[in-house]
């Protein structure tokens, strides 16, 4: 087994040592801590400085590792055992042609210099690839209970790029416009900017950029091609079952939605008054769900008291059924006096002012 030998820097004199070590058939490990090989180099002309980076990237004999650093030596009998941690480049150095056109729609901007999230390393480094700097998932983006790039769409806002926000946005949800009337918000309170003066309003900036996209790119009207996959039936229409119908959907499931009450939207359509969340908002985006091939059965509740069990389903060649029913049942308080004339429960009551009802109260 020929020797092998780690060179630490993937600076020029760490590229020219790697390669006279190659030279005399010793297996190179060269480890650079930095995206790229070469980073802040200077010295010489352009080609002399670039050449042996070039070099040491193409010889068989040297294996180099980019964002590599050793956090661990032991010396044994054997020579030296070193640990060495790599962080993620987020760009296939196999299939980026370095044409540049990332760097020109990234709407991320990182440190107080305005560079890009994604960037190409200094002139004369090496590969010529652009490597993205990405430390975790942002804390408003892992304060949102559904995962929705908060960061992202606020960036692509704040470049004018409207339609890519909202479409950002509906990659983790249906509904970018009642979350961005009722939403609780919590990325907000995770909000980093709050340590400097206020935090973002993240959540009126999705509000605004679904209100721009109906207005003046509204999505189409008309309905995708119907799925043709297994059957799936779910119980409830609320925010949960119609968010699951419309990724099923998605993936070409044959789904159907049984809503007990005569309108869609569970407790967003019964339980949030409409001065909170307009019911011709709710409808447009019930009926996006609609146009992916989503069948949505009101009046049809399922199991004790309703037309449909879920034996029935079963029947009718439903391969799984998924029970979204939701919180829909007041809680009471237990306290003296609840069960007297005229004391309602705050559901009951939003439930029979959405749809006319007269409400006992006794």
């Amino acid at each position: 087994m020929p020797p092998r030998v780690l060179v630490v820097g993937g600076s020029l004199a760490g590229a020219r040592a790697a390669l006279s070590l190659a030279g005399a058939g010793v297996e190179v490990v060269l480890a650079e801590g930095s995206p790229f090989l070469g980073e802040g180099a200077g010295g010489g002309s352009p080609w002399e400085a670039t050449t042996p980076f070039l070099e040491a990237w193409a010889d068989p004999r040297v294996q180099v590792y980019l964002s590599t650093t050793p956090t661990a030596w032991e010396r044994t009998p054997a020579g030296w055992r070193v640990r060495l941690e790599s962080a993620p480049r987020y760009v296939s150095l196999d299939r980026c042609t370095a044409c540049g056109e990332c760097l020109l729609v990234c709407p991320v901007e990182v440190g107080p210099e305005g560079k890009r999230a994604i960037h190409l390393g200094p002139r004369g480094a090496f590969p010529t690839a652009p490597v993205l700097e990405r430390e975790g998932r942002s804390p408003c983006t892992d304060a949102c209970p559904v995962g929705i790039s908060a960061q992202g769409y606020t960036a692509l806002i704040a470049r004018g790029r409207f339609r890519e926000a909202w479409d950002l946005i509906r990659e983790r949800t249906p509904f970018p416009g009642a979350l961005g009337r009722v939403c609780h918000h919590p990325c907000e309170t995770a909000c980093r900017r709050s340590q400097a003066d206020a935090a973002v309003a993240i959540r009126a900036l999705k509000r605004f950029v679904d209100d721009w996209v109906w207005a003046h790119d509204p999505p189409a009207q008309t309905p995708t091609a119907a799925p043709t996959g297994p059957k799936v039936a779910v119980v409830g229409s609320g925010p949960a079952g119609l968010t699951a119908a419309a990724y099923l959907a998605e993936r070409n499931h044959r789904v159907t939605v049984f809503e007990a009450l005569p309108v869609a939207g569970g407790m967003m359509a019964v339980g949030i008054p409409a001065y909170r969340l307009p019911r011709e908002v709710l409808r447009r985006e019930v009926a996006a769900v609609e146009r992916l091939g989503v069948e949505v059965r009101l009046n049809a509740r399922v199991g004790p008291g309703g037309a449909v069990s879920l034996g029935d389903l079963a029947a009718q060649g439903y391969r799984a059924v998924l029970v979204c029913v939701g919180a829909s049942r007041p809680v009471r308080l237990g306290v003296p006096g609840e069960e007297l004339e005229g004391v309602v429960q705050g559901l009951d009551l939003l439930l029979a002012a959405a749809l006319a009802q007269e409400l006992p109260t006794s």
